[in-house]
């Protein structure tokens, strides 16, 4: 099987960052995996803390391809068509702010015939809510084949918006060092 995984890995710093190494780390034992990074993943006038990235000067622990622009929707056309390049069966995505449904609903939606895509989802409902936010998770959540959740409270909110949801519940893993 042929996984891709779209979210961000480092250089981003972060614990989604770090979990989707690991998840990476994981699926590489038992399928082929690609991971696709954002080039930009917020615009600076956004990103409310000091820096996105890592600044220990430490190597990458991935070869993360850099391609989704999420304030350039030109990028989304360019990622969707390096994904469905390089022929995935299955494509993992991540969710946890609204912000990001533009650009990654709109791959989900553009992946070839064949490939599955499902989202592993952190927040549903953010936790500072906008007139927005739903409409935009909605666009998000109906690009997707099913989801992961990681905690009831995360399905409960996605059962709210998309009552058809396939998903699974599977607690936030523990890390070991």
């Amino acid at each position: 099987m042929r996984t891709a995984i779209l979210s961000c890995f480092p250089p981003y710093r972060g614990g989604i960052s770090q979990f989707n190494t690991s998840l990476y780390g994981e699926l590489s034992g038992s399928c082929t995996v690609k991971a696709f990074n954002f080039k930009r993943q917020y615009p600076e006038i956004l990103f409310p803390g000091k820096t996105q990235y890592i600044e220990d000067g430490s190597p990458l622990p991935i070869d993360a391809e850099r391609v989704l622009d999420t304030a350039n929707p030109i990028s989304y056309i360019k990622t969707a068509r390096t994904i469905s390049a390089w022929k995935p069966d299955l494509l993992i995505m991540r969710y946890w702010m609204p912000y990001f449904a533009p650009s990654q609903g709109y791959v989900a939606r553009h992946m070839p015939e064949g490939c599955k895509v499902i989202s592993i989802l952190d927040n549903v409902v953010p936790h500072e809510r906008h007139f927005f936010d739903k409409p935009l998770t909605s666009y998000y959540l109906n690009g997707h084949d099913g989801f992961i959740v990681l905690c009831n409270a995360v399905r409960d909110d996605l059962l709210h918006i998309k009552p058809d949801a396939r998903y699974i519940v599977s607690p936030h893993p523990i890390y070991s060092n």
